[in-house]
């Protein structure tokens, strides 16, 4: 089945709940994929003038890139999502992010990468900083060690490297 309903940027699945979250301008739809040919919307969030870029789902948490926030909300009743947990500070839109352990990686897009953590999802707090003189776009994280992808647009200036490796054993002075 297709989804007829405008651009999905972010997205996520969890198989064993048969639902994807679909991120959509400033929305992001929790959807019914148990029949692939007719996908319905059960529920969705509304996070404001910024586009959701990035979806991932852990467990009965989901955590969203929402323009220029970090978001984390509880999915435990598909009909009814909330917010339970934010994070701002950010300078450009999120472009994407990564968790490992306590952790998200984040890719505040014209600045660099932000560590924020998770322990507590009512209360994420950033706790780290790595500025880059490129954007940061796709970010993996594999226990303290995080790739980002970096560049800029036409005209891409000698020497700037298209991949960064961070190590993150300190969350608080991420060193590429």
């Amino acid at each position: 089945g297709g989804w007829p309903y405008g651009t999905t940027v972010g997205i996520d699945a969890d198989a064993s709940r048969q639902v994807a979250l679909r991120g959509h301008g400033g929305l992001m739809e929790i959807v019914n994929i148990s029949d692939p040919s007719h996908p319905t919307v059960m529920s969705q969030l509304n996070f404001g003038p910024g586009q959701v870029n990035a979806i991932k789902i852990t467990g009965n948490l989901a955590y969203i890139a929402g323009g220029t926030r970090f978001f984390i909300a509880d999915i435990s009743t598909l009909s009814n999502p909330r917010v339970i947990g934010s994070c701002g500070g950010f300078q450009s839109n999120i472009r994407d992010f990564d968790i490992s352990g306590n952790l998200a990686f984040v890719s505040d897009y014209h600045y660099g990468l932000r560590v924020i953590n998770i322990a507590s999802p009512t209360a994420p707090v950033a706790v780290g900083f790595l500025p880059f003189d490129s954007r940061t776009r796709l970010i993996r994280a594999f226990g303290n060690i995080v790739y980002v992808q970096r560049g800029t647009h036409i005209g891409t200036p000698a020497g700037v490297r298209g991949l960064s490796i961070v190590d993150a054993s300190d969350p608080a002075h991420p060193v590429e």
